[in-house]
């Protein structure tokens, strides 16, 4: 309880801070003796769960690059945690394990940016969903999560230590992902570009392949020389409501029929 006090003494006289003026400068976990205690203190006074350096070692030694570090400045203020591997129901599945961000800085987009560099590694590694568990009161992460595709998937009661239930959500993962964002080195989210880049084409090809269609219409014998500009859609529409001199009596002229002369 003191802590808690003396932490939200100190968030109060803080300046509230400026988005435009924060540079936020991510990295990939790779040194134990420089960041380990750095995520285990950022953790252990942002979290209610208590861990040992055991359960941070399990993660960040078997899944390094499913742990990410955002810096402002030399101060690190949020951190993710996460790992991959196959589940007893046959699914690969990634695990977010945890998500801090300082209470400072959210509202930034950090906790977004951090799940979202996880999201792509494991998809790119073949996962086939990612589940976490969050507290049902606990409104923050569960827009976050619910933005990012996830759903709920049941309820835990009495899952944390303090006696608050979690939601167990959990995202299957899908083309084209919700959570992707242009990044220069996304491969994944490249191949999508291309992906709608091919569709962007068909489509293109499908709509001059129409227009073709409708000058062809247009410059047919029906009655008139020329059916008109204004009447352009009503053409595409000939064949599958018949002739336009029956669909609108009156405004089109049936087609005279062919006089042959024949010797006498």
């Amino acid at each position: 309880a003191a802590r808690e006090a003396a932490r939200a003494a100190a968030e109060a006289a803080e300046e509230p801070l400026n988005p435009h003026d924060v540079e936020i400068r991510f990295e990939d976990y790779h040194d134990e003796d420089t960041q380990i205690q750095v995520i285990m203190d950022l953790v252990d006074n942002e979290l209610s769960e208590p861990y040992n350096i055991f359960t941070y070692r399990y993660f960040v030694n078997n899944w390094p690059n499913l742990t990410f570090l955002a810096w402002h400045g030399d101060k690190c203020v949020g951190v993710i945690i996460c790992k991959l591997d196959h589940h007893k129901s046959g699914t690969y599945r990634g695990y977010i394990a945890m998500l801090v961000v300082i209470k400072r800085y959210r509202k930034l987009g950090l906790g977004r940016e951090l799940v979202r560099r996880c999201l792509t590694v494991m998809q790119r590694e073949g996962a086939d969903e990612c589940v976490l568990e969050v507290e049902c009161n606990n409104e923050g992460a569960l827009r976050l999560y619910q933005s990012l595709g996830f759903i709920r998937d049941k309820r835990l009661e009495k899952y944390y230590l303090n006696g608050h239930d979690a939601f167990r959500m959990k995202l299957r993962f899908k083309k084209p992902c919700p959570w992707h964002e242009p990044q220069e080195d996304d491969g994944i989210f490249k191949a999508g570009l291309e992906f709608l880049e091919k569709e962007k084409e068909k489509t293109r090809r499908q709509m001059e392949d129409k227009s073709e269609l409708a000058e062809a219409i247009r410059n047919m014998d029906l009655g008139k020389e020329d059916v008109g500009e204004e009447d352009q859609t009503l053409s595409l529409g000939l064949w599958r409501d018949g002739p336009l001199w029956l669909q609108y009596p009156g405004k089109y002229d049936p087609p005279k029929p062919e006089v042959s002369s024949s010797p006498s």
